[in-house]
């Protein structure tokens, strides 16, 4: 229903703007905005039961988003029939979309997996009273089926979650993960900058304090202070990555402890995103599932990688 171009920029005051002029990361991504429905004809007329918003990011963007697909916002209203047909329509139309395109050079593709509910719905307003939403762990299951049924049809060669993925793609920077319009990674780097700017200018401080009663040394302090904080107010690239991927490890165990029966809920609203990816060794898909700018609940959400080729074309 709707196709059109677009382009995400680097939020220029988060920490990646400094990758950005060190030549390492790009200013900006641009990719193609797609909303695509399916419908059905009931009593003669045409009844919208499926919809997903992609953003495909094409071989001209630069890398790392280069050929990848992400999949914003994926929902249903439970109107098709017969309705022991709906999860096998729904997962033909993704495994379609999946394999339409692979046909195109695609080599990724990232998909939420993180579930709606009745006070936080996605793309269709209103849903059916009587629709019922599934939690966390039984949107996962429904994904992995889905991924599960995706390689023996030959569409997906393997997926993955995303911790496992950065270390098997033995990643060594921020730069290296993907950078999508609304995607909970910018956030949650920049969120993990501000704490960790904010630990180094609280020790900074606190080791700059004197109780000098010279006036002239009181200033020569303050002097240093302010240098000491201008100079050692900076994260390095590897101090970001290992605490970005310690915050997903962390994460990543909260959601075992989840599905275990392990952990309180209190607990786990302690880790803010995650997400599911099926990535690509050739032509891949992703699955993500994270909270986004939209007061998402996602701390049940989980994050998987998916390959569906191995080699680039």
């Amino acid at each position: 229903l709707s196709k059109c171009a677009c382009c995400v920029l680097i939020n220029l005051h988060i920490y990646l703007y400094r990758f950005c002029e060190a030549d390492l990361m790009s200013y900006k991504f641009p990719y193609r905005s797609k909303a695509i429905f399916a419908f059905q004809i009931i009593d003669n007329k045409e009844i919208c039961f499926f919809g997903m918003f992609v953003q495909e990011y094409g071989s001209s963007c630069p890398p790392p988003n280069s050929r990848q697909i992400y999949i914003a916002y994926l929902d249903s209203v439970k109107y098709f029939e017969p309705r022991n047909l709906r999860t096998a329509v729904y997962q033909e139309i993704l495994l379609g979309y999946m394999e339409y395109a692979k046909s195109l050079g695609f080599m990724k593709v990232n998909i939420w997996a993180c579930p709606s509910n009745r006070n936080n719905e996605y793309i269709f307003y209103c849903h059916p009273l009587e629709q019922k939403f599934p939690n966390g762990k039984m949107l996962q299951e429904w994904y992995k089926c889905l991924l599960d049924k995706g390689i023996m049809e030959n569409i997906i060669v393997d997926y993955r979650e995303i911790y496992k993925h950065i270390q098997d793609s033995c990643f060594t920077s921020v730069t290296e993960l993907p950078y999508f319009e609304g995607d909970w990674l910018p956030e949650m780097l920049e969120n993990l900058i501000k704490k960790l700017k904010k630990g180094i200018q609280k020790s900074t401080t606190d080791a700059s304090v004197t109780n000098s009663p010279s006036l002239a040394h009181t200033i020569q302090n303050n002097e240093q202070r302010v240098n000491v904080t201008v100079s050692q107010d900076i994260i390095s690239g590897k101090e970001l990555f290992e605490n970005a991927l310690l915050y997903i490890k962390n994460h990543r165990e909260v959601l075992s402890m989840m599905s275990k029966g392990k952990c309180a809920d209190n607990e786990s609203s302690k880790i803010h995103y995650t997400r599911k990816s099926v990535n690509g060794a050739g032509r891949a898909i992703q699955t993500w599932s994270y909270g986004r700018k939209h007061s998402r609940d996602h701390r049940d959400s989980e994050l998987t990688n998916v390959i569906t080729q191995k080699d680039y074309i």
